[in-house]
This record gives C-alpha cells, structure tokens and sequence, in this order.
C-alpha cells in the first residue's frame, strides 16, 4: 500500500489494483461538500478526466522513463525541462487539490493544490533563457501569499534586489514589496507610481489593482474592501494574469475562472499586512461565487497555516520533490542588459542543479556549454 497524495485521503495502489488506481476511503470526519462543488466537479472531470491525478502520474512516470533511456543511451542533454513541465501542464495539481477540496470541505487540500503547482511553475520560469524584467514573478508572489508560503517570497522577490525600475506591472511589483518588507521609502515610491499609473489609459481591472494597492498601503479598510470585491467580479476579464496562470487554452481558463487563486492571494496580503491590527477585523471576503470563502475561514481558524506538497512524487524519482524544497530553491538575480535588468535564468539554473546534485539525486556535467546528465535518482 503507497499513500501517494500526501493528506486524509490515500491512493491505494497494490497488487489487487492497476497501478495509479484512486480509491476514495470517504470524506473526513466533519467535513462536508462545500456550495457549488458539484458543478464545479462536473466541469472539473468534464476537462480534466476523473483519473486526472492517474494521468498526472503516469505522465510522470513516463517522463522518467524515458529520460533514464536517454541517459543509457548519451542524449540526455535539454530533456531534463521538457520533463519537467509534465508536471505542470494544464495546472493538475493545482486543480486536484482545488477539487479535492471543494467535494471533502477539507481546504487543505486546496492549499496544498496552490502550494505545490506555483513552486514548480517558479522553478520552471526563472530557469535558463527564461528572460523577463525584474517583476517576472509578480503574479507568482501574490500566488504564494494565497497559500501562506511566504518562505518562497524571499527566493522569488528578494529584499536585496530592491525595487524594479521597470516593467507594466512595476508599481504593482513595487508595492508588494512594499508592504511585505515593511519598507516605507519603497512604499512612498511606489504610490506615486501608482498614481501615475491611473492617470494614463488603462483596463478597467488595471485601475481598479492599481487603486487596491493604493488603498491598502493607505490602510483604508473601505477602499480595500470595495477593490477585493470588485477585482474579484472583473476578475476573468483580466487577460494577462489569466494567461499567465492558466495558459491559452479556453477550457482550462474556463475552469481557471471558477476559482479566484488571485484574489485569494490579494486577501491574504491585505490580512499579513493587517495582522495583529484591529483594521484586520474590518476587512471583508469578496460575495462572488469564484471566491471560496470556506477557504478563508479554514485559512484563519488555523492561522494562516505554512503549505505542504499534494502529490508526493519520491517513488518516482527524489529530486522532483527536492527541487521545490525552500533550501533548494535559489534567489532570482538579474543582470544588466542596456538599461535595464533581466532575470539571470542561467545562474538560477545552475545554482538548482548544484544544489541538487550535492544531495546526489542528480549527477549532471556541462559539456560544450550543454546540461549533460549522467544519473538521476
């Protein structure tokens, strides 16, 4: 018996069962299924498949195989990436734990699910040749908060790296910076940013992010209250966040739209940046069938609890798990290209394959400037 997906509910897998074969051993005790679900559910199979945790395996599974083949046979150079997004198409792992949660009422699974998918999606994107300008992992801090990883946030946008000087999303960026250091001369930057920013033309989501961020370094409770709920009613008009986390494929948007991780991460931002504050108690959840608000309020009974990983992938292979561990995960950094700073990919990439490599579940060399990999474990 293998107890794959890491929380109450197991996936039994022996000798009496095809292999990824899911039985589900009941809801938990106290929990019930949550308003919506079983749409939710339906649209959910409908997309996904019912085996789509299965698929997720095997896929995996399969990715393995065949890098070890291509290892044997001396032609595992850029085949470790390709791989590795089997891990992340069509965002599975964050949408099994989002309907796990929805069908058991048990909302860590939904953290979790949360958890897990923007580490792989962090590690993915800042790797070799990814490019962008400082505010790369904008959407991907805020992802973090929706889930309380917060650890992550100094990997992804570290304090040394200071504030971006450029980028669409900079005043944004800038902010959320502000308010998780703490960092008041930053903050008073960023405002006039941001005020700037709604004196030009933009989308109607656009302003009303910009004019949130306003408020909350404002600390104005009503004007915060009134951008959540707004935000999350124009949320699935928003292209470039929408894109950015689901990708272009309108089905898995379609489903993307059903659950506002986005939203749910500016709720927590507000609620860090308020804690130990009597404006905290002030602050609303969003009235919006997108919003789960059983997660909230599993969010604040546990205090806002630190995430742990859904899919528990060491009987494939050691290194996927360790590759999303925090001490594992490097800094972003950037460098200079003409006037402006771009993410350095190709040291973030080497500093993860030393890392991982000095705990020996790779061994990999670099030949002619290529990633060349001997072993994997």
């Amino acid at each position: 018996i293998h107890e794959r997906l890491v929380g109450s509910e197991m996936c039994i897998r022996d000798s009496t069962y095809p292999v990824g074969y899911n039985i589900s051993l009941g809801r938990r005790k106290g929990y019930v299924m949550i308003k919506g679900a079983k749409s939710f559910q339906q649209k959910y199979e409908k997309i996904m498949g019912e085996s789509s945790a299965d698929k997720l395996w095997n896929d995996v599974k399969n990715g393995i195989n065949e890098f070890t083949k291509k290892i044997e046979l001396g032609q595992a150079d850029g085949y470790f990436w390709n791989m590795y997004f089997n891990l992340l198409r069509e965002n599975r792992i964050l949408f099994e734990g989002v309907n796990k949660a929805i069908v058991t009422g048990d909302m860590n699974y939904m953290l979790k699910g949360i958890y897990q998918e923007n580490r792989f999606n962090c590690i993915y994107q800042n790797r070799s040749n990814s490019g962008g300008a400082q505010t790369i992992n904008f959407i991907e801090v805020v992802i973090a908060y929706s889930c309380n990883d917060y650890s992550l946030l100094e990997k992804i946008m570290p304090f040394k790296e200071g504030p971006a000087t450029c980028g669409y999303s900079a005043p944004f960026y800038n902010m959320l910076y502000a308010v998780t250091y703490h960092d008041n001369e930053v903050g008073n930057k960023a405002q006039a940013e941001l005020s700037a920013f709604m004196g030009k033309k933009r989308t109607q989501f656009d302003l009303k992010l910009a004019k949130f961020f306003y408020d909350l370094y404002q600390k104005d409770v009503d004007g915060i209250n009134c951008g959540l709920q707004e935000l999350c009613e124009s949320m699935g008009k928003c292209n470039w966040i929408n894109e950015h986390i689901y990708g272009m494929d309108k089905n898995i948007r379609s489903l993307g739209n059903t659950v506002a991780i986005f939203i749910h991460g500016l709720y927590h931002i507000v609620m860090k940046f308020l804690k130990d504050t009597p404006l905290s108690e002030k602050i609303k959840t969003p009235e919006h069938k997108s919003f789960i608000k059983e997660y909230e309020e599993f969010n604040k009974e546990h205090d806002f609890p630190e995430p742990q990983i859904l899919v528990d992938f060491d009987q494939l292979a050691k290194f996927i798990n360790l590759s999303i561990r925090t001490e594992f995960i490097p800094e972003v950094s950037f460098y200079k290209s003409g006037r402006n700073y771009v993410n350095d990919g190709k040291k973030f990439e080497k500093i993860l394959f030393d890392n991982l490599q000095k705990s020996e579940v790779l061994l990999v060399e670099m030949e002619e400037e290529k990633y060349v990999f001997k072993r994997i474990k």
